[in-house]
C-alpha cells in the first residue's frame, strides 16, 4: 500500500480533513456529549469540553505518521465537525478497518454515505488496500445500511469479538474486496457520484 497520511477530501457537502484544536467545543457539543452516540463507541466517553481538547491533541500527534487516517467530517454549511472516519492499517493483507461516527442532529440525510464512499474510495484508489472491513454493534442497525448502502457486504457474527462502552458484545461484521468495489464503479448511482467526488 502507498501510505499518504490523512489528506483533505472533498465531497459535495463535506470536507474530510485533519481534526484541530479549535474543533473541541463543536466536537462535544455534535456527539461526544450524546449517549445514544458514545455507547457504541470504545474510547471513554469525555465529561465536558477541556477533555475532549485532550483527545483531540493525542490524535493530532499522531497525524505525522503517514499511515493514520482519522478524518474529521466538516459540513461545509456550518464549518464544523459533526462526526469523524477512522482507518486502521493491517499491512500482513493490505486492508483497512474503517470506523465511523455521526450526530444525531446529523442523520438520515445521506451524510455518512457520502463521507464512507469518499473513503472507500480513498483507500483502494489513492491507498491501494486489498480489502475494506467494518463492524458494529446489533443495536446499531444503523451502520449497517451504511455499510451496505456502500457496497459492504455482510461476513457474519463474531461472537463475543466486539467491545464498545457497553461492554463486549457479538459483532456484526462487513467487508468489501477491490474487485467487488471496481465492480461497484460501473453501478450508474455511484458513478454519478464519482463524477462529484473532487479527488
Amino acid at each position: 500500500m502507498k501510505h499518504v497520511g490523512t489528506i483533505d477530501i472533498k465531497t459535495p457537502r463535506l470536507i474530510l480533513r485533519r481534526f484541530a484544536r479549535q474543533d473541541a467545543e463543536a466536537v462535544y457539543r455534535n456527539w461526544e456529549s450524546d449517549e445514544q452516540i458514545t455507547r457504541f463507541l470504545a474510547s471513554p466517553t469525555p465529561a465536558n469540553p477541556e477533555e475532549t481538547s485532550s483527545l483531540i491533541n493525542s490524535w493530532i500527534e499522531l497525524y505525522s505518521n503517514p499511515q493514520y487516517y482519522r478524518w474529521a467530517i466538516e459540513l461545509k454549511s456550518i464549518h464544523e465537525p459533526i462526526g469523524y472516519i477512522r482507518g486502521t492499517i493491517s499491512e500482513y493483507t493490505d486492508s483497512v478497518r474503517i470506523d465511523a461516527c455521526l450526530g444525531p442532529s446529523f442523520r438520515h440525510q445521506g451524510i455518512m454515505t457520502e463521507a464512507m464512499n469518499a473513503a472507500v474510495s480513498f483507500f483502494f484508489d489513492t491507498v491501494g488496500a486489498s480489502s475494506l472491513n467494518a463492524g458494529h454493534h446489533p443495536d446499531n442497525e444503523a451502520a449497517g445500511r451504511t455499510l451496505r448502502g456502500c457496497g459492504f457486504l455482510l461476513d457474519g457474527i463474531r461472537r463475543g469479538q466486539g467491545h464498545c462502552n457497553l461492554g463486549i458484545f457479538d459483532e456484526v461484521c462487513y467487508s468489501i474486496l477491490r474487485p467487488e468495489y471496481e465492480r461497484g464503479k460501473q453501478d450508474p448511482d455511484r458513478a454519478l457520484w464519482e463524477t462529484l467526488y473532487e479527488k
